[in-house]
């Protein structure tokens, strides 16, 4: 058969397409990288209580062998504490880094196993910090990461306690509407214009329960919600509000519509299991026990004062009923004197009482004359010192002169 130069140039073309098509198809065929996914999980059994060992299992699981892994864990340190992993595992304090080099080639799938101790209840959350890297083993390249984050709940200790109630709550400026009661979660307070801090001392029923006050500071005009949140061992939260008013500040030269209140002080007694009792106002001192060792100054009497229905023992000086002297255990938990206003409910320490003379008129001639009188004793006493001194001097002359004399006498009677 004979092939003519145009049946030549058409399989030349059709060859031609045909590599065309080939290489369309082989540039839109995709290149896909290995990838790796890391997954936490709890080894063993979920329930977890404090005080409980916490095993989680981090895993790798890819597409590819996989060889080198680095990569940086965080979680809440509040709950759990690290104690041991493996070698290639540092940190603590909610951080860990897994610097894992120089790796064994494991095929698909890679474990490492975190020992923790669960320390207080609530929901721990644990998750990845920057991007992981994992290395292919069989060309170092790193491949595509996907890291779930992860969380479980840690309960409380079957003996702990629930109660998340306040035994006390007290403010400073300022007085709680209604009283306060550990059933009643909300009350109400008004403050003065330009009043930007509310002290607030709340302590629960139970010790070990926590207490977090919030909202209490930069307060501004109008109402502001502070919170008092109490924790109770087994995690169990109670909040109590005080909604604080703040009122509006009055022009300059124009008077309040309402009655300008003097600033409210309160003083209170609180007593704490194991510690004693302490009186409180703007400040908190103990109340000493043995007054023993305190020497009371003369002319303070013994009685009492009551606060909060309870009587206090005082030491009161006819004439000065705004004050009184008080035995308190300061910060070196010494018994000693301290002095309270009982107008401005403040306190301080008690110093000794001077006498100070003040004179004038004929008063200050008399002083003066007896210091003159004084000066010209001192004088007089400097001077028969003096002649004491000559006079003993002399007598100590002669009594040398006549013993030489006698000496003399003697020997000069010899050589006769």
């Amino acid at each position: 058969m004979r092939i003519t130069g145009k049946h030549l140039l058409q399989k030349l073309g059709l060859v031609l397409t045909l590599a065309f098509m080939l290489t369309m198809l082989a540039g839109t065929t995709k290149v896909w990288a290995a990838s790796a996914d890391i997954t936490f999980s709890l080894e063993g059994e979920e329930a977890v209580s404090v005080g409980d060992t916490v095993v989680v299992l981090l895993q790798i699981t890819a597409d590819a062998t996989i060889g080198d892994f680095e990569g940086y864990l965080v979680y809440d340190s509040n709950l759990l504490e690290y104690t041991s992993g493996p070698s290639c595992v540092s940190g603590s304090d909610g951080y860990l880094r897994v610097y894992d080099m120089d790796a064994k080639p494991s095929d698909y799938l890679r474990s490492y196993v975190l020992q923790f101790t669960a320390i207080n209840p609530g929901v721990c959350q644990f998750g990845t910090s920057r991007t992981p890297m994992v290395y292919a083993y069989e060309n170092g390249s790193s491949m595509s990461v996907k890291a779930e984050p992860f969380s479980f709940r840690i309960a409380a200790a079957q003996s702990a306690s629930s109660n998340a109630k306040l035994e006390t709550l007290r403010i400073s400026p300022g007085r709680l509407t209604p009283e306060f009661s550990s059933e009643t979660t909300e009350y109400e307070v008004t403050l003065e214009s330009g009043t930007d801090c509310l002290v607030v001392s709340a302590v629960p029923q139970d010790l070990i329960a926590k207490v977090q006050v919030s909202g209490n500071e930069k307060l501004v005009t109008g109402i502001n919600e502070v919170k008092i949140l109490v924790t109770a061992e087994n995690g169990e939260e109670q909040i109590y509000r005080i909604f604080a008013t703040v009122e509006k500040e009055t022009e300059a030269g124009q008077p309040s519509d309402e009655p300008k209140q003097e600033k409210e002080r309160q003083l209170y007694l609180e007593s704490v299991d194991g510690e004693g009792t302490f009186l409180c106002a703007d400040y908190r001192y103990k109340l000493a026990e043995d007054v023993s060792a305190v020497e009371i100054p003369e002319g303070y009497e013994q009685t009492e004062l009551f606060i909060n229905g309870s009587a206090v023992t005082v030491y009161q000086k006819a004439g000065q009923e705004e004050f009184c002297l008080i035995v308190l255990e300061g910060a070196a938990n010494e018994a000693a004197l301290y002095r309270f206003d009982r107008t401005e409910y403040t306190v301080q320490r008690y110093q000794a009482e001077t006498i100070v003379v003040t004179s004038d008129g004929g008063n200050s001639q008399k002083l003066n004359e007896l210091l003159v009188k004084t000066k010209e004793y001192e004088e007089n006493l400097n001077r028969m010192s003096l002649i004491a001194g000559a006079l003993g001097g002399a007598v100590l002359l002669l009594l040398i002169i006549a013993i030489r004399v006698a000496i003399r006498s003697r020997y000069g009677d010899e050589d006769d």
